[in-house]
């Protein structure tokens, strides 16, 4: 046991005493270990195996005490033995097997049948690894459903339909209490939902009419999960307790050998800490289970569910649990993020209109605070700031030029090194804001290229009245006396209280974040570096003006410096407004030609040749449509542009950038013209990856990768996951124009395309010389 346990009595004595009393440390309770219990709960037991231990499949090191009544043996008949005397040698000999491959899970233990033993009551054992240990728990299984396992699969499956059909997370949330209440016979259960501070809220609740106290709509302090416990949820996805007032069960090393505490993460056994026993009885909870509900990797909530009595269920009734709030977690990102994915589409227009007024004559100020489109429209703001050279140029409701530059001042000392700044709650940045609500209660701020140079976005303050349950910042126990470093104990009450919230703003959001660091590197690097040059250009002016003797020859110079200010003005407007239209509908017409060209033919190879000609024309017009978005001229830098271009085609292809499609590319500028080369023959292996990696039926992983190779050569790999190439398949003598594309530009670099397939992916691969990839 850590120092930092308590025992239950000790739990309950001191909830009792320290009732409605004086704060201690808030982390107090996130310090218990909770995954080192050092005991398992009683409807099950445990051995500990050491699979690199004696010479007939490993020993077992450690057991529970209770090990008699489920496997026919004591421990002291167990301990020091082979895993062979209790555990049948096929199941042994699998679970080494899996280990020895390095595929026996940390998490999600693997389910076992046990064959029926004399003096033995465990049906069914769960494996998994933790650090140098097998562990393996043995459990008796509840009644089976009534209808059996595959009317209860059926009625998940139907239920998952059902949540397809939500359009709204109320609706999607209602849906999956109720039909994970009718599977599993609890009589709560809910849908428990953490904000950004990780306080939680019951967005959804299914009870049994006699239950006193309803959760839905209050919201609970983010002190009642603490960090250590939703970590362990990120890790241990379902979680059942059978019988909360039921003894732990001790675990029992070897005699002689150092007692090490057994990490038990992942044990589906793992014994309750007396804190949450404590809490259980506080809000009349015997048997839980919760379910961890993960969006993109991380904790979004979690489906919990109570029954005032001791409480289990079969494991396939577990499993078609663990089904629908797999089928909820895969649905969330539609419902929840698909009106945000329309704003940021929006906000991503804007911010290109923003770009090209930037880009025009009329100067940085006029054109972000003054033209038909303002810094004011982006991310829902009421006002920005545009502070250059001590000066503060507001537009739209902003807080006095003094204060924007009192907050700008401290945000740059916030910042450190970063460049980009938010937050939901500015007064707790700079305290005279706090009158200053109704217009800047949340500001985003992002530093531009000189040192006292930054852009900042305000938001007002949204008023939110919250129900919680039981005051949040009422004290669980006091500071001082003899326990005052005993872990922090769960509060008792749980009535509802009402909080109204000021001067919060709605919090920023990645991708809002993410366009705004956009936005600056695009002003740091292109506009102010232009900036920059205009006003050393007017400084030589001035001092050419100032000598009388050499006036003619500072005429000329000022002409001819003039001329080239306008026509580097003149390049850019054409590149960036001209062309780009010009290019644009011209691509758009000629495949709007060859699709009409198509649907006049029959079905066929003719026309099948036509529509491929279109999507390659619309590749060409992608590769240039992100040229264009980078805002350069001659050059362009690669691993943004690469990103980018990704970025797009994921997108079009439906995938996930962050999952499904990795880039890495270093940070170098390359001429226009090889650029293009380079975008074409991405889009081209790319999106035949993603083609060719998903026809196997798992899910996609492509990697590009531009590198320096060996001596002055570049090295461009774009590698699947998929199925790889049939033996002795030749990509590019299949006929198909993309190969042939591709080809052809790794020509124009003296260069061949190169693959190699073993059977699990595929890799292409074109090595460039340096002197051929930076020749414009």
């Amino acid at each position: 046991m850590d120092e930092n346990s308590i025992d239950s009595e000790s739990a309950r004595a001191l909830v009792r005493q320290r009732m409605d009393r004086n704060p201690l440390d808030d982390d107090a309770c996130a310090r218990e270990p909770i995954h080192l219990p050092g005991a398992v709960q009683a409807h099950g037991a445990l051995l500990a195996v050491d699979p690199e231990s004696g010479t007939d499949g490993g020993l077992i090191v450690a057991c529970s005490a209770n090990t008699a009544e489920f496997l026919g043996a004591a421990p002291d008949a167990l301990l020091g033995r082979p895993a062979r005397a209790v555990l049948t040698p096929a199941l042994v000999e699998a679970v080494l097997a899996d280990w020895r491959r390095g595929i026996l899970p940390e998490t999600d233990p693997t389910r076992f049948h046990l064959p029926p033993s004399p003096g033995a009551a465990a049906e069914e054992c769960w494996v998994h690894r933790s650090g140098g240990l097998i562990l393996v728990e043995v459990e008796t299984v509840p009644p089976p459903p009534p209808r059996g396992a595959a009317c209860a699969h059926q009625f998940a499956a139907r239920a998952a339909m059902g949540l397809r059909e939500s359009a709204t997370l109320t609706d999607m949330a209602d849906r999956l209490v109720g039909a994970v209440r009718a599977l599993t016979g609890f009589e709560r259960v809910l849908v428990y939902r953490f904000d950004a501070d990780w306080n939680g809220a019951a967005i959804a609740e299914d009870l049994a009419e006699d239950w006193p106290q309803p959760f839905l709509h209050l919201h609970f302090p983010a002190s009642d999960i603490p960090r250590q416990a939703r970590a362990l949820y990120e890790r241990n996805l379902i979680r059942f307790v059978r019988d909360r007032d039921a003894a732990g069960v001790p675990l029992l090393p070897v005699p002689g050998r150092p007692a090490a505490p057994i990490d038990l993460s992942g044990a589906r056994l793992r014994a309750l800490s007396p804190v949450h026993m404590e809490y259980q009885r506080n809000i009349g909870v015997d048997g839980s289970m919760s379910v961890s509900i993960l969006s993109d990797g991380k904790l979004w909530g979690l489906l919990v569910a109570h029954h005032r009595r001791p409480h289990a269920i079969h494991p396939d009734i577990g499993l078609a649990v663990a089904t629908l709030v797999n089928a909820f977690a895969l649905r969330l990102d539609t419902v929840v993020h698909g009106e945000a994915r329309e704003e940021r589409q929006r906000q991503l227009h804007n911010y290109a209109c923003l770009l090209e007024q930037a880009a025009g004559p009329e100067g940085l100020v006029p054109a972000l605070a003054e033209g038909e489109m303002t810094l004011a429209d982006q991310f829902g703001a009421c006002g920005a700031a545009l502070v250059l050279d001590g000066t503060v140029h507001g537009v739209g409701a902003v807080p006095p030029a003094g204060l924007v530059a009192a907050l700008a001042a401290r945000i740059r000392a916030e910042m450190g090194q970063r460049t980009l700044f938010a937050t939901d709650h500015a007064a707790a940045l700079l305290p005279d804001l706090a009158g200053q609500a109704e217009r800047a209660a949340g500001v985003l701020a992002v530093r531009l290229g000189q040192e006292a140079g930054m852009i900042l976005w305000f938001r007002p303050e949204v008023t939110q009245s919250i129900s919680w349950a039981g005051d949040p910042r009422k004290p669980v126990v006091e500071t001082g006396g003899p326990d005052a470093a005993a872990p922090a104990l769960p509060r008792r009450s749980f009535e509802r209280w009402i909080e109204d919230r000021r001067g919060y703003a709605l919090p920023w959001r990645d991708w809002e974040l993410e366009i705004a660091d956009n936005l600056r590197h695009a002003i740091t690097k292109v506009i102010l570096r232009h900036d920059q040059r205009v006003r050393e250009l007017n400084e030589k002016i001035d001092r050419i003006e100032g000598l009388r003797a050499e006036q003619a020859a500072a005429q000329a110079a000022l002409k001819v410096a003039l001329s080239d200010r306008n026509a580097l003005l003149a390049q850019k407007e054409t590149l960036l407004r001209d062309v780009d239209h010009r290019v644009k509908n011209s691509l758009q017409l000629i495949g709007a030609l060859l699709q009409l060209q198509a649907s006049q033919v029959p079905k066929g190879d003719v026309r099948d040749q036509f529509m491929e000609a279109s999507r390659r024309l619309a590749t060409v017009a992608q590769v240039h449509q992100r040229l264009y978005q980078t805002g350069e001229l001659r050059s362009v830098e690669l691993g943004q542009y690469l990103r980018g271009l990704c970025a797009d085609l994921s997108e079009s292809l439906r995938h996930d950038v962050q999952e499904a499609l990795t880039v890495e590319a270093p940070t170098i500028e390359l001429p226009t013209d090889q650029i293009v080369r380079l975008g074409l023959i991405v889009n081209e292996l790319v999106t035949n990856a993603f083609k060719h990696a998903r026809s196997g039926g798992k899910r996609p992983e492509i990697a590009v990768r531009f590198e320096e190779g060996p001596g002055e050569d570049f090295r461009l790999t774009v590698q699947d996951n998929g199925e790889g190439l049939p033996d002795g398949f030749d990509p590019t003598r299949t006929g198909g124009l993309g190969m042939r594309i591709v080809g052809s530009l790794a020509s124009q670099f003296g260069s061949r395309l190169a693959w190699d397939s073993e059977g699990n992916g595929t890799r292409f691969s074109i090595t460039i010389p340096r002197d051929r990839l930076m020749k414009e």
